[in-house]
């Protein structure tokens, strides 16, 4: 027994398959299964390759491949060589046709079903497709069976791409060779000269990208996650978990089954199953999943997904880290994250980041799952499936199977196309939206084209705005897609709250105000620097936010219409429209005195009693009231930059003037 747990703690942070790796090409090995490794022979005469890509050969015996020093050894891939091939210009995708033939044919088995090729783009362009037992591609229809289309996540890194087999398994059918097109250019126009990169060309029984740290999966011995069902008390509660789950047997309300969906993003075989047998309450459903031997977690680990199914989505999940049972308001985002999946009868990635363990120096040692967390409903939710498969952990912050959208625009009121793609959530059934002519025609702003009109009841609750889920993820990229631009309008002063969701279903805001007085009650556009983060899968506009004296959120404000318009991710940040020309009259400065040192706002106005101080994104930075005695009055603020400072007094007169802060 003691042998057996050295084992464990072995295989935790590898694969934990028991079978051998069959090794086909690694640049390092003699004689190699794989024998020939170039593009197509039948294309290196052909005119729309020539010239195209780097001859490491002669003109005699062309060849466009070359073994070179391994470009990046930094990453998954420690080896000493890998294959190149170089484009010297851009190419159409015909005839881009490189080509591995194996020495003899290999049978293939549900011992070696997964081939696994290790791929570095310098530039990714449009992505590869991989063809088995063909020097082209094949058709459409063989997509996923003996064709294979995708992209790396990212430029000049090493990462891992897997093709299941298994329609060559069920057809007895052996693979030959492996046809890989370069760059999937399918619309033509030229790519992105670029170096490619192939290394460590294997064939095994894990579905799983090399560089993944695998926690469970239903079809590996021995599992990291040695227990996976509910907690204990609540399974021994006969009005819980066996009053509200299908017991398999034994008092176990898991078990593993078959896919239910394997044309998504999860192709494996096995996935573990629960069903409820009515509505459940939040407390007590409470799925544990816990691993036999804590991990710590680096950069290289950082990253928990778990690919998760729905049969109904009811309410959604909330993780929290661990803990056998559910963490406060306080942890969320550290050690809890809540969410739900987009769509029902279809897998999703969850993603965790796990920084707080990071940061803490904390092992991972087990998870609880909220499995529906109907915190306030009547428990009367259908009964329904769920699934849970392919638990592991990465440094890769993106979701599987996630579709990475391209462009600025967010939401464009014009683009009827990128409307049908989006979802749009009110949030309240009693709130509305709609898409309508643009109402303000005499506008110096936005007067034309179509706008989004929102109606906020009287019924919602302080945070029930307007949400767009994209269907997709927008990536931040610092100083090219880094700013979140959002026009908005309405006909009062308010203040207004950006709420987004990233690609790890964590949740972010940012305060904003309206300052309708100042603008004429015209457009306004809010600006958030988005660089912290990594993509945006959501964001929510939340109108008339309001709080008590006591800090507290004010529910069911007066109902009112809100306009929002021209949502973009851009590297601008400043507001569109200059703050002249959005309307900002600035005062004459004849009684108001002004000047900044040091960080702080010095100014003088007769009768003065209240000031504001809000940047160049409309957010109300300071507040504060006055002595209306002072012959100066004085502010800081916490950066140097451009700020506007709007002074009140007592009888009523407002001044606003715009200030360089040193």
């Amino acid at each position: 027994m003691k042998k057996i747990s050295t084992i464990l703690v072995f295989l935790l942070g590898t694969s934990f398959f028991a079978s051998a790796q069959e090794t086909l090409w690694t640049g390092e090995t003699t004689p190699e299964a794989i024998t020939y490794y170039d593009m197509v022979g039948w294309t290196k005469t052909d005119p729309g390759l020539a010239g195209k890509y780097f001859n490491f050969g002669t003109a005699e015996a062309i060849s466009y491949s070359s073994i070179v020093d391994n470009p990046q050894k930094t990453g998954m891939n420690k080896s000493n060589k890998a294959l190149i091939l170089k484009s010297l210009m851009g190419k159409s995708w015909w005839p881009d046709f490189f080509l591995f033939s194996l020495a003899a044919p290999v049978s293939i088995t549900s011992t070696n079903r997964y081939l696994h090729i290790l791929h570095y783009r310098q530039n990714l362009n449009q992505g590869y497709s991989v063809n088995i037992n063909k020097q082209q591609t094949w058709e459409d229809a063989d997509k996923g069976t003996k064709r294979f289309d995708g992209n790396l996540e990212k430029a000049s890194q090493w990462e891992d791409i897997v093709i299941d087999l298994v329609w060559f398994k069920d057809n007895a059918e052996s693979l030959k060779e492996i046809c890989v097109l370069m760059d999937k250019n399918w619309g033509g126009g030229a790519e992105d000269p670029t170096d490619y990169y192939f290394d460590e060309v294997v064939l095994n029984n894990d579905p799983i990208q090399r560089g993944v740290t695998n926690l469970l999966t239903g079809e590996k011995t021995p599992e990291a996650i040695t227990y996976y069902d509910f907690v204990e008390w609540a399974i021994a509660d006969a009005a819980q978990i066996p009053a509200w789950y299908v017991d398999f047997g034994g008092g176990k309300y898991t078990t593993f089954v078959d896919n239910p969906e394997t044309a998504g993003i999860n192709k494996t075989a096995k996935s573990l199953y629960m069903a409820t047998t009515k509505g459940v309450d939040w407390w007590g459903n409470f799925l544990n999943f816990r691993l036999g031997t804590p991990i710590t977690i680096t950069e290289d680990t950082r990253y928990l997904h778990m690919f998760h199914y729905r049969e109904i989505l009811n309410n959604g999940w909330s993780v929290s880290l661990n803990v056998n049972e559910p963490l406060q308001d306080a942890d969320k985002g550290k050690l809890r994250f809540d969410g739900n999946n987009s769509a029902t009868g279809k897998w999703e990635d969850i993603v965790i980041d796990l920084k707080y363990l990071i940061d803490n120096s904390v092992p991972l040692e087990k998870m609880c799952i909220i499995v529906d967390k109907d915190w306030d409903g009547p428990r009367d939710n259908p009964a329904t499936k769920y699934y849970f498969d392919e638990i592991v952990l990465s440094n890769d912050p993106l979701q599987r199977g996630v579709t990475i959208l391209a462009g600025t625009d967010l939401l464009n009121c014009q683009d009827q196309s990128q409307i049908d793609a989006l979802t749009f959530d009110t949030q309240n059934a009693t709130n509305t939206y709609e898409i309508i002519d643009n109402p303000f025609t005499t506008s110096t702003v936005d007067s034309d084209g179509k706008v989004l009109k929102f109606h906020k009841s009287v019924d919602a609750s302080w945070w029930q705005g307007m949400k767009v889920s994209f269907p997709g993820i927008h990536m931040i990229t610092y100083g090219e897609k880094q700013y979140l631009h959002v026009f908005v309008r309405t006909d009062t002063i308010c203040n207004i709250q950006l709420h987004m969701i990233d690609n790890a279903d964590v949740e972010h805001t940012e305060m904003f105000v309206y300052p309708k007085d100042e603008i004429d009650g015209d457009w306004f556009d809010l600006v958030w620097d988005l660089s912290s983060y990594i993509a945006v899968k959501a964001i929510t506009v939340r109108f008339d936010v309001r709080v008590d004296a006591s800090q507290n959120w004010i529910n069911n404000t007066p109902a009112r219409d809100f306009y929002m318009d021209d949502v973009t991710l851009d590297a601008n940040p400043d507001q569109r429209e200059n703050t002249s020309s959005i309307g900002i009259e600035l005062s004459k400065m004849a009684e108001m005195l002004v000047y900044s040192m040091n960080k702080t706002i010095y100014f003088s106005l007769p009768n003065a009693s209240r000031a504001y101080i809000y940047d160049l994104s409309g957010r109300n930075v300071v507040s504060q009231t006055l002595n209306g005695g002072s012959d100066l009055n004085a502010i800081s603020v916490p950066d140097n930059g451009i700020y506007i400072l709007k002074v009140g007094t007592k009888d009523g007169k407002v001044s606003t003037v715009k200030i360089f802060v040193k």
